[in-house]
């Protein structure tokens, strides 16, 4: 009887780890959007990157601007323009919300 509690506890842990792994992931991690995404968001050592999913396009966009400025008021590495460009549309296309 108490084996078999454990091992639905067991297996309910490991479920719900495999769910918020696969909630909380960044989508299309090979892309060119992700992989910048991850490398500038990472790069101070803030926090991890956040996925997208999470927040609205409207608030990614506030939330980039305010970081980049940031980057480049600290002279950090920051995107270029043509990164800019290629983060904010892997943002969109993968927002909450997003239509695609």
């Amino acid at each position: 009887m108490i084996r078999t509690i454990l091992l639905v506890l067991g297996l309910a842990l490991f479920c719900g780890s495999l769910y918020a792994c696969a909630k909380h992931s960044i989508p299309e991690p090979e892309s060119e959007g992700a992989r910048l995404y991850v490398q500038y968001c990472s790069a101070s050592g803030c926090h991890e990157a956040i996925p997208p999913q999470e927040s609205s396009f409207g608030y990614w966009q506030n939330q980039y601007k305010r970081w980049s400025d940031n980057l480049r008021r600290e002279g950090m590495a920051s995107p270029s323009p043509a990164e800019d460009e290629i983060i904010l549309a892997w943002l969109k296309k993968h927002a909450r919300g997003s239509q695609y």
